[in-house]
């Protein structure tokens, strides 16, 4: 494994195909030059330095996704400290246009984004936690990389991630909410309009909720929610069920203040397996899936 250095404060990436090599890139959120640094990928684990690109005051999160409809990835940017989110439209050849910025509605500290198409009109939209106003916006895209402010949704106390499913199998998009310092995670069931019923069901979580993963971890349909704990060292499993409620809610203990969880098939069993990154501990837990959705007890290795 190889490790790069930074005189950055990188705070947010996403890894994808921008130019169309077959190999990955990388797109790296850098707070204290409030850009974003292009790591082109040449298929051996190398990267190089492939432009920068200015966004807003303080970015926080980034993700990349087909805003305008031409098959090309796009990247959006959530920018905390000018209160709106912006887009940066991809040519395919790993090359992006300058950051276009739309207003969130108001809503303070925009802190992370989600996106797909909520309306079910053929364009993605998307939502987006604002951590100091308590709550979410949602923007509907109009399918040439602009987005309309729809309305704002209220959360409890400092909404940091969000994620977009259907937990209901219904077709109307559902977000999933971390509550950090209210230690809750909510779901806003979506409905027939493109828009979400304002009033969430909240689930209680363990302390400082954070990141989130959204994945059928039990094989019934349904997608299940796995959240990092910062405060309590562990991470929590919601397993839901037909009518976008979740009943089989278990924690598994992992390292000192975990952050971000992915989901992968690390021992090639049939079952997913939970890695996460403990920013306290600074190791990584893997705990292995075993049926029903169910899970053994988190082996740590230190971080390289």
């Amino acid at each position: 494994m190889s490790r790069r250095s930074f005189t950055r404060n990188p705070v947010s990436s996403v890894t994808r195909d921008f130019d169309g090599d077959g190999f990955l890139d990388i797109a790296m959120v850098d707070q204290k030059f409030n850009s974003v640094m292009m790591l082109k990928g040449n298929g051996t684990g190398a990267f190089t330095e492939n432009g920068v690109h200015i966004v807003g005051s303080t970015p926080t999160h980034i993700i990349a996704a087909d805003v305008n409809n031409d098959s090309n990835l796009d990247l959006i940017v959530t920018n905390s400290g000018s209160d709106n989110v912006a887009i940066l439209i991809g040519n395919g050849a790993g090359s992006f246009a300058p950051a276009t910025f739309f207003s969130t509605g108001g809503g303070q500290a925009p802190t992370s984004v989600a996106c797909d198409d909520i309306n079910n009109d053929g364009n993605r939209d998307i939502v987006i936690t604002h951590s100091l106003s308590s709550g979410f916006a949602l923007m509907h895209g109009n399918g040439a990389g602009s987005f309309t402010f729809n309305s704002t949704y209220a959360t409890p106390i400092v909404p940091i991630d969000i994620k977009i499913s259907d937990f209901t199998n219904d077709g109307n998009k559902d977000v999933v909410i971390t509550n950090h310092n209210s230690n809750s995670i909510s779901v806003f069931l979506g409905v027939a309009t493109g828009t979400f019923n304002p009033a969430p069901t909240n689930y209680a979580c363990a302390t400082n909720p954070y990141r989130l993963e959204v994945v059928d971890l039990n094989a019934d349909g349904f997608e299940d929610v796995v959240v990092t704990n910062r405060g309590s060292a562990n991470v929590r499993v919601f397993l839901s069920n037909a009518v976008g409620t979740f009943t089989g809610i278990t924690a598994y203990a992992v390292g000192t203040n975990p952050e971000s969880v992915v989901t992968a098939l690390v021992d090639g069993d049939a079952f997913l397996d939970l890695v996460v990154s403990n920013a306290g501990s600074n190791n990584v837990s893997v705990l292995f899936g075993a049926a029903a959705g169910a899970f053994g007890a988190a082996f740590s290795g230190n971080a390289v």
